[in-house]
């Protein structure tokens, strides 16, 4: 049995052979397709959930086996989780039914209704969840969405990505950087996790990143448009793909020119700038 360090605490789902033969009891074979890795090192367990700050309930994404939800519920008391896959539901329901604190919501989180789902779990909320690597990115703009919701996410990411949202600008940004920029106070890389700490063993690097939200944006249709848009041409000059208005702003509030730049050429701040005053200038359009 896995024992965490420091806290005294056994837990017998959190290895690897548990994991193994939680899933043959199940029949379930892990899927690529929807990115079932699943965790089997207690300790990354025990410091995600950790890495939260206060609040009267936890939201979990994707749960699988339980790994992280043990300690959610160690933690806070209270976990309301959504998991698409009809087998682990069966598995998480007999786990956690002696004890209380546990809801659990069996369906596709992407398509799930969100503002219904949490109506009745008290705020503030902090969401937690190790997100499939192929739909992390349609994910993290759903939580965006809904970013009024939550106090704060620690998300399990590809380590890519996960260096992507937090970057400073140049190329290593994308669309993501801008949209975390946007939403959130903080961004923070809190630490790595290799492939070890996961079963099946994938075959990149993971890292947990701790979004802390701010309270006034609202998503809106243009968010997914605009740093989709601003990354599309990223070869080339700002000067041939935006108005020159708005690089005239730009070079104002950042004290020089950025028209002979390209995208990946500037800082996050910068970058966000134009992704503002895109948004401001469909705001006076509409």
């Amino acid at each position: 049995m896995a024992r965490i360090p420091g806290d005294g605490a056994v837990r017998p789902w959190v290895s690897l052979p548990a994991v193994r033969r939680a899933l043959d009891d199940r029949g379930v074979r892990p899927s690529k397709g929807r990115g079932q890795n699943f965790l089997v090192h207690p300790e990354t367990a025990r410091r995600i959930a950790a890495a939260g700050g206060p609040a009267r309930a936890a939201v979990e994404i994707g749960p699988g086996l339980g790994a992280l939800t043990e300690s959610l519920l160690d933690r806070y008391g209270r976990v309301s989780a959504v998991e698409i896959d009809g087998r682990l539901c069966e598995h998480l329901r007999t786990r956690f039914r002696a004890g209380p604190g546990f809801e659990l919501v069996e369906s596709d989180a992407l398509r799930l209704d969100w503002a219904r789902w949490l109506s009745d779990i008290p705020a503030p909320r902090a969401l937690f969840g190790n997100l499939p690597y192929s739909i992390s990115a349609a994910l993290i703009e759903k939580i965006f969405q809904h970013v009024s919701c939550f106090s704060e996410a620690i998300l399990c990411l590809q380590l890519e990505v996960a260096e992507r949202i937090v970057s400073a600008g140049g190329r290593s940004m994308g669309p993501i950087t801008l949209l975390a920029h946007r939403f959130c106070e903080r961004r923070e890389l809190l630490f790595r996790v290799g492939p070890g700490a996961f079963y099946p063993r994938p075959e990149v690097s993971s890292a947990i990143v701790r979004f802390v939200f701010r309270s006034g944006p609202v998503w809106t249709e243009s968010d997914r448009r605009i740093p989709r848009r601003l990354f599309q041409h990223r070869r080339k000059k700002l000067s041939s793909v935006l108005p020159r208005e708005v690089l005239r702003d730009l070079a104002d509030a950042e004290g020089r020119p950025f028209a002979d730049l390209r995208i990946d050429q500037l800082p996050v701040s910068a970058a966000a700038l134009l992704y503002g005053r895109l948004l401001q200038n469909l705001d006076h359009s509409t």
